[in-house]
């Protein structure tokens, strides 16, 4: 008989996956890429522009030897879904057994989705910032950006912030709500010039939706890390073009889209112009900094087996529940 398929909303991954968590998952499945344990599939996908705005949607796939899992991603963004009332990126994810490809279950996973952004963006700045570092500004102060202050606070310690955004008075609440229950101090501020400046960690998580850089090496102090998250150009070609390390998560993605896609369809940026991917630094296998003077720029633009491994976790935790509450139950 065939088992039925297990299906977990929003509410039940949160249940089941907490930060810290989500943070390890995402560590070991770094390093499991860098021991060539995780294989990352193809990502196919087409664009839409009509009446009803543009949109892409795409699948993103992969497998997990050692945890025996696989399974696929397929997300879409929908540049208009805010005025919907929707969020810009929807996704859900399948998983599979990788031996007999018996279907486990089907996660949820646009939470999941600004979860690992985040998580991986800390993960990748703990082993490329310098260890002195206090202040960190994050330049776009939606769901990502308020999960990487929690992550930021969580795993370094930072406790200064400085944040840049679109909406002034929605960060304004979102700030009051994280100082109080966090414990941090968070300087909202017009520009990201101001966020940016005297910061030792700057984080990109604009959302934007066309190439238009907002931060620039003239508002950089020497030594920082720059860590940018978006699907287009949010860093100018200066900062580019200057900085000592750069780091990836995926060169085959960035080639297409992010912010260093421009300069590479322009040909003024190859592979030979990068340090490594990151997954080699966070498995020891790399350094991300060689002295705090140099100015490090991670460039991260997603990586698929990540979604892979939290729907694959969240969808194991969430059976372990299920048996012992099945045994409580039983228990006279």
């Amino acid at each position: 008989m065939t088992k039925s398929v297990r299906y977990l909303d929003e509410a039940d991954v949160a249940g089941v996956l907490d930060s810290a968590a989500i943070y390890a998952v995402v560590e070991s499945t770094m390093k499991g890429i860098a021991a060539g344990r995780v294989i990352s599939g193809p990502k196919a996908g087409f664009h839409i522009a009509d009446q009803n705005g543009e949109r892409f949607m795409a699948s993103v796939s992969g497998c997990l030897l050692d945890q025996g899992v696989a399974g696929a991603k397929w997300f879409s963004a929908c540049d208009d879904n805010p005025k919907r009332g929707l969020p810009r990126i929807t996704a859900a994810i399948v998983i599979s057994d990788c031996i007999n490809g018996a279907i486990k279950g089907c996660v949820e996973g646009t939470s999941l989705t600004a979860a690992r952004t985040a998580a991986l963006a800390v993960l990748s700045l703990k082993h490329c910032g310098s260890k002195n570092a206090s202040k960190a500004a994050i330049v776009g102060f939606g769901a990502i950006g308020q999960l990487v202050l929690r992550y930021l606070k969580q795993e370094l310690g930072i406790t200064h912030f400085a944040i840049a955004g679109s909406q002034f008075e929605k960060m304004q609440k979102a700030a009051a709500e994280l100082q109080g229950s966090l414990g941090v101090q968070i300087d909202v501020v017009r520009t990201s010039g101001e966020a940016v400046r005297d910061a030792d960690l700057v984080i990109t998580a604009t959302g934007l939706t066309h190439d238009d850089p907002v931060v620039f090496l003239s508002a950089i102090k020497p030594g920082a890390t720059v860590c940018a998250l978006g699907s287009f150009q949010e860093i100018d070609d200066a900062l580019i073009a200057r900085a000592d390390r750069i780091f990836v998560d995926h060169w085959e993605s960035c080639e297409h889209r992010g912010n260093l896609a421009p300069m590479i369809k322009a040909g003024r940026f190859t592979r030979d112009d990068i340090q490594s991917e990151i997954a080699d630094v966070i498995a020891g296998k790399g350094i991300g900094r060689g002295s705090d003077d140099e100015t490090v720029l991670i460039v991260l633009i997603g990586v698929g087996p990540l979604d892979i491994a939290l729907a694959a976790r969240a969808l194991q935790l969430a059976d372990i529940r299920s048996m012992e509450s099945v045994q409580r139950s039983e228990t006279p």
